[in-house]
């Protein structure tokens, strides 16, 4: 039997065979192959036949990450991007000469199928995320259909910086006028620009904790078309960047966090997506984004998705960088998933623990 879940990390449900361009699969059977082989991780490119298994997706020998009896875990190629669906099948040399040929599956390939990277066990599984930043972070959103004469101000403590609305300017060129504004003179705070939505980005000059609780907030001059919105009141939660989110360490309300997915599809811009080889380590550039735009979902909350791209050093992953929504509570067990179009990924849980609550 041949059945095909993707991306691997997917519940095993009859959704989870849809298998975009780039994104990591699982076939699942009997008599798959004779030993049970992985590529490590440090590895800058993988082989399109491991322990005597080749798989074929329209006629075309796929990368293979792992081998063994049960499971085939291969890389769809970046190169079906323009097909409707294609057709895979197995072929097998066995130790004693013979091979092995499987009967061909068709399986869909739509633009983009995300799930998320999970620790073992039945779902929802405990999330694969890590601790955002060792710095305290903040976030404000650039909106509106704002006009000549509208003045923006985003306001850190007690400094106000603005920039004021010329005529054809595009929302990013606000954002981007408020983040020069800022870093021209602002003595506690960065400001840069988030790769997903019109956002700034904020980060405390300082890391640790010295730069938690500094007040942000925004105005915008009378009948000003232009909306500016901080998501949270103040610079949040600065921990060991890259830490692993665990119930001992768990993320906080308002904290930022990475997560690691595969099945978002293709890149931009397009130095990024011309770099995207099937099969080989992602060199970058770092910066880069889902065509399809990401959003979350947890704890009953909308998170605020700052960048879904190609994680730099690795095959198939994209790392999902989220800000937790303030108003999440205690919860050991948070549900989380993310969506792109009509497709969301598999459930996993992280845990939050309100300052006021601990996990118990």
């Amino acid at each position: 039997m041949l059945r095909i879940s993707a991306p691997i990390i997917r519940k095993r449900s009859s959704t989870a065979r849809w298998a975009p361009p780039g994104s990591l699969i699982t076939i699942f059977g009997t008599n798959l192959a004779t030993d049970t082989i992985s590529v490590p991780d440090t590895e800058p490119a993988l082989p399109t036949k491991l322990g005597g298994v080749q798989v074929y997706i329209d006629g075309v020998r796929i990368p293979l990450k792992s081998v063994s009896p049960t499971e085939i875990t291969g890389q769809v190629p970046f190169e079906v991007f323009d097909a409707s669906s294609v057709s895979a099948y197995i072929r097998i040399e066995r130790a004693d000469g013979s091979v092995s040929v499987s009967t061909a599956q068709a399986f869909p390939v739509p633009g983009q199928n995300p799930g998320i990277f999970a620790q073992p066990g039945d779902d929802p599984r405990p999330i694969v995320a890590v601790h955002g930043s060792n710095y305290a972070m903040g976030l404000v959103s650039v909106d509106g259909a704002p006009a000549a004469g509208d003045t923006a101000t985003v306001m850190i403590e007690d400094r106000s910086y603005s920039y004021t609305v010329q005529a054809n300017d595009s929302l990013a060129a606000i954002r981007d006028g408020l983040i020069a504004t800022i870093n021209a003179s602002e003595p506690k705070v960065v400001a840069s620009a988030a790769p997903q939505f019109t956002r700034i980005r904020l980060r405390a000059r300082v890391p640790g904790p010295d730069g938690n609780g500094i007040a942000i907030a925004t105005s915008i001059s009378a009948n000003a078309a232009v909306v500016l919105t901080a998501t949270n009141p103040m610079l949040c939660c600065a921990n060991v960047e890259n830490s692993l989110i665990t119930e001992d360490n768990p993320a906080v309300p308002g904290e930022t966090i990475k997560l690691y997915a595969t099945g978002l599809g293709l890149v931009n811009p397009v130095e990024a997506q011309n770099v995207a080889i099937t099969g080989q380590v992602y060199n970058g550039p770092e910066i880069n984004t889902a065509n399809s735009t990401v959003s979350a979902f947890i704890g009953g909350r909308s998170g605020n998705v700052i960048s879904a791209g190609l994680k730099v050093g690795s095959i198939g992953i994209y790392e999902v960088v989220i800000e937790l929504n303030q108003g999440l509570t205690t919860n050991p067990k948070t549900l989380l998933t993310i969506s792109q179009d009509i497709y969301t990924s598999n459930a996993v849980t992280i845990p939050i623990q309100s300052p006021t609550v601990p996990i118990q």
